[in-house]
């Protein structure tokens, strides 16, 4: 990943377009009738296809994908809890500020007040407590703001995922994650249904290779994040 995270604008206000990353349309796969469980392909993991490949054929991007790359059940074996969504979105969120230039001093204030220790891995732990980290590293870390928007949508605390190619609005991220994360009581937050985010999962991991193997407008940051999120949403998924 290159480049600067920046803030080009709020793909979450009302003016976004309607994102497909979570359709409700009658094409879109029933994961219910799938049996097969083992990681062999099935006729939804070819519908599945489709649907993806329409998605991006909608944006421009003509693209193959192979089926393998959906090669897994229908159904994951567990989707992430609120606690654990809520806790992924304040470590990505400090993580992200840190990144673009947040003081130490700072970023251990909002890792106390918001309880963020315990959510952090441990190479963000490391982060942290680096008093001077490399310029790559606080590049890398401040894209998180891509991977903490992914959190914000799934916890329903904005409206829209729109096409890679967009960058978040990264204020607009921080100032949600506090408000509407932070400062609210982990019983008024819920995840959208898992065929929403499942559906979504498709298109994100299914950008890694699309984003490779297709001349696309999509920012392989925005891809990369992203695609990181839903492993962190539905783990062990892929």
């Amino acid at each position: 990943m290159t480049g600067n995270p920046g803030n080009p604008g709020s793909p979450g206000s009302p003016d976004s377009p309607d994102s497909p990353d979570s359709p409700d349309s009658p094409d879109s796969p029933d994961r219910t009738d799938a049996t097969d469980n083992t990681g062999e392909m099935t006729d939804v993991h070819h519908r599945r296809r489709r649907r993806t490949e329409a998605y991006f054929a909608m944006w421009g991007v003509n693209a193959t994908i192979p089926v393998e790359v959906l090669a897994v059940p229908a159904e994951p074996t567990s989707v992430a809890s609120v606690a654990i969504v809520r806790g992924r979105a304040l470590a990505n969120c400090v993580v992200a500020l840190r990144g673009q230039g947040l003081s130490q001093i700072e970023a251990f204030a909002f890792a106390d007040a918001y309880q963020v220790w315990d959510h952090l891995t441990f190479d963000e732990n490391q982060f942290l407590l680096t008093e001077e980290p490399g310029g790559d590293e606080m590049l890398q870390a401040a894209w998180r703001y891509e991977r903490l928007w992914v959190q914000l949508w799934a916890l329903h605390r904005v409206r829209h995922l729109v096409f890679a190619d967009t960058q978040v609005d990264s204020a607009g991220a921080i100032e949600t994650c506090i408000s509407d994360v932070a400062l609210v009581d982990e019983s008024q937050l819920h995840l959208r249904e898992t065929k929403e985010l499942l559906d979504a999962a498709d298109i994100a991991w299914c950008a890694t290779v699309v984003s490779l193997a297709a001349s696309t407008p999509m920012q392989s940051g925005v891809v990369h994040e992203r695609s990181a999120a839903f492993d962190e949403i539905i783990p062990g998924r892929r």
